[in-house]
C-alpha cells in the first residue's frame, strides 16, 4: 500500500501541517506482515493474501454499529459487511467516505446509507434506523458465525439482523493458490422484495462488462481483476 490517496488530501495537510504532510507524502508504507486476522472486540476484520504488494487486501466492519447506544451513533455508516478490497497493490472498491457533516440533508443521508456501501440490501431499506443527519434509532446486530484458517486460506461467515426486517449472510473465502476472493450472500426478507448490489470503484478505473463478467482495468488500461456475479 502507498500513500499516493492521501498525498494530494487537503484535510490531512490541515490536520498534520505542512511538515508532516511532506514526510507522509513521500513515505512509502508497507503493509504488516501479518496474514488474516478477526478483532473480536473492535469488530473489525482484514483478509490479506501472502503475496506481497501483489494480492489481495479487504477490511470491513462486522461488530457493533458504532459508539454509543440507540438514538446515537453519529459516526456510523450503514457499512457493516462492506469490505475496502485492494486488489494487486491497487485500490479498486472503496469507502463512500462522509462528504461533509454539514451540506445538504440529502447528501449527508446519501453516504451515510446501505446503498453507499459495497453491501446488498433490499430496495430503499437500510441496515439500520436513521434519525436525522447524525443519529440512528434501532441499530442493526451483527454476529460472528464461522472464522476458518488452513495454509493461508481463509472461510469466514457473518450475519447481520437489521431492525428493519431483514436479515443478511455474507461468506469471505480467500483461497491463496488461486488468488481469488468470493463473497457469498444468503438473504432473508418479504417474499417477492427486490434487492440490489452495491459495488463502488475508485476514480480512474475503467471497466468492461460482458453478460454477468465485469473485467476492471487500472488507470493505464491494463487488466486488474474480472468479477463473477452468480445468482
Amino acid at each position: 500500500l502507498s500513500t499516493r490517496e492521501t498525498a494530494g488530501n487537503e484535510e490531512t495537510l490541515w490536520l498534520l501541517g505542512p511538515a508532516d504532510w511532506e514526510r507522509l507524502r513521500t513515505r512509502t508504507m508497507f503493509p504488516d506482515e501479518r496474514e488474516s486476522v478477526y478483532f473480536r472486540t473492535g469488530g473489525q476484520a482484514v483478509l490479506r493474501s501472502q503475496t506481497k504488494g501483489r494480492g489481495i487486501y479487504a477490511l470491513f466492519r462486522c461488530g457493533e454499529f458504532g459508539l454509543g447506544l440507540e438514538g446515537s451513533c453519529g459516526h456510523s455508516h450503514a457499512d457493516i459487511l462492506s469490505p475496502v478490497i485492494y486488489w494487486r497493490g491497487e485500490l479498486m472498491c472503496v469507502d463512500s467516505g462522509t462528504f461533509a457533516y454539514y451540506c445538504r440533508k440529502e447528501k449527508r443521508l446519501q453516504f451515510r446509507s446501505t446503498a453507499f456501501h459495497n453491501t446488498i440490501a433490499p430496495m430503499g431499506v437500510e441496515q439500520g434506523e436513521m434519525l436525522s443527519i447524525h443519529t440512528w434509532g434501532a441499530l442493526p446486530k451483527t454476529e460472528l458465525l464461522e472464522w476458518n484458517e488452513e495454509a493461508g486460506n481463509v472461510t469466514c461467515r457473518f450475519r447481520m439482523r437489521s431492525p428493519n426486517g431483514y436479515e443478511q449472510s455474507r461468506a469471505f473465502y480467500l483461497n491463496q493458490k488461486e488468488g481469488t476472493l468470493r463473497i457469498d450472500d444468503t438473504l432473508e426478507y418479504l417474499s417477492g422484495a427486490t434487492w440490489h448490489g452495491y459495488l463502488h470503484f475508485a476514480p480512474g478505473l475503467h471497466f468492461d462488462l460482458k453478460a454477468s463478467t465485469l473485467s476492471v482495468l487500472d488507470t493505464d488500461m491494463q487488466h486488474l481483476a474480472r468479477i463473477t456475479f452468480t445468482g
